[in-house]
């Protein structure tokens, strides 16, 4: 390409090593892999509280802090315009329509004056900066790129273009024509029908009881009879209403039958009263009564 031709513009070093990123905004250094379409958001190193160095090595050679407020804020929005290219040319400062951008653009979208940015663009290109760097911009892409490579500071390897570099029409083919197709979303298996859960109510009392709940609860407590205990239970939340407020009712019969379980459950009640109905005397009287007939009564012993 002859050396009037070649378009210069400023390039963010080490751009690839730095920031760029794939779909999922993991670094990447292999360009062929790095996101298609913009970026919507800079990758930055983490310094927190602590200075860089190459942040010092920018205050030292800046001096006055007023300079470096201007300096740094210039940095922020080279970084942005480098991001906001398509893959081919992320890390180049262009304008919309992928050609250089100017000192009078920067003013424009910054609103800083031309001094500021001309001496900004001048200390982060400076050798003990080297921030950015002017180099010459690849030439029209044809096909995918595969095989590019970060511009040196000697400049970019030349190639063919024409007049009208990267117009807004170009860059959308290049674009739809790199961006990677996106996988079928699988479908989610439909969800059966759930039961609606247990709860009690004073007016309906117990609901949302199925058989293969009495089933799980008769096994899980063998000696409890369950309809007599759900009955004893809804018997207690009726004298009890301020503790009938429970958001896990399964939970509370569960708990209801483990306790009865523990104590021996219906069947330890039922023995307890049938003994006790046909326990011998110890053979003590009772008194006279009035008229004078000892009527004989078994007392159970204390």
């Amino acid at each position: 390409m002859p050396e009037d031709d070649m378009i210069t513009a400023w390039y963010i070093t080490d751009w690839d090593q730095r920031y760029e990123c794939n779909d999922q905004n993991r670094p990447v250094r292999d360009r062929a892999k790095a996101r298609a379409k913009r970026l919507p958001w800079i990758r930055m190193k983490v310094s927190g509280r602590a200075m860089s160095d190459g942040y010092r090595r920018l205050q030292a050679a800046v001096g006055s802090s007023r300079n470096l407020e201007g300096v740094f804020a210039t940095w922020c929005k080279l970084l942005e315009l480098a991001a906001d290219q398509p893959r081919e040319l992320r890390g180049w400062v262009l304008d919309g329509n992928g050609q250089p951008a100017t000192v009078e653009d920067l003013c424009f979208w910054t609103g800083f004056s031309a001094r500021t940015i001309e001496y900004a663009l001048k200390a982060l290109s400076d050798l003990r900066i080297r921030w950015i760097c002017k180099s010459t911009l690849p030439p029209k892409p044809t096909g995918t790129y595969r095989n590019l490579q970060e511009p040196t500071t000697t400049g970019y390897p030349d190639g063919d273009g024409d007049g009208d570099r990267y117009g807004d029409r170009d860059r959308e083919k290049e674009e739809e024509g790199t961006t990677p197709q996106t996988p079928t979303p699988k479908r989610k298996p439909k969800r059966e029908p759930q039961q609606p859960p247990i709860s009690w109510n004073p007016q309906a009392g117990w609901t949302g009881i199925t058989e293969a709940h009495r089933d799980r609860w008769a096994k899980a407590a063998p000696a409890c009879d369950i309809g007599r205990q759900l009955a004893s239970m809804d018997a207690w939340l009726r004298a009890n209403p301020e503790k009938a407020v429970k958001r896990r009712w399964e939970r509370f019969v569960v708990n209801w039958l483990s306790r009865s379980q523990d104590h021996g459950g219906d069947q330890q009640k039922t023995a307890s009263t049938h003994r006790s109905a046909h326990r011998p005397g110890d053979g003590r009287v009772a008194p006279a009564t009035a008229g004078g007939f000892r009527e004989p009564i078994r007392i159970d012993p204390t």
